[in-house]
């Protein structure tokens, strides 16, 4: 298995991280992180309370044929560790 990491940056309050896991060319599965800047953007879920800035983890999917063989919790430790070699808050 291998795994990439795909930058997506949109301007000014986004930014997307994707953990891309491959089998011998075919994707398997994928993950993500982004941050949020809260000053730069609107309140993107239209709740009374702003979400802090910082990480966030987005989803994490695994093609049905690869489920259950722990790769979405490999996936979840390697966005967590990149996370941690950046910043000290991390938020789900």
């Amino acid at each position: 298995m291998t795994i990439w990491l795909y930058f997506l940056i949109q301007p000014l309050f986004l930014i997307l991280i994707y953990f891309l896991t491959f089998e011998q060319d075919r994707l398997i599965a994928f993950a993500g992180v982004r941050f949020y800047n809260q000053e730069k953007h609107e309140n993107m879920y239209k709740t009374q309370k702003l979400l802090p800035s910082g990480w966030y983890l987005r989803g994490i999917r695994v093609h049905t044929d690869w489920q259950r063989l722990g790769i979405a919790t490999h996936l979840t430790k390697k966005r967590l560790g990149w996370l941690s070699e950046r910043t000290q808050e991390q938020y789900v």
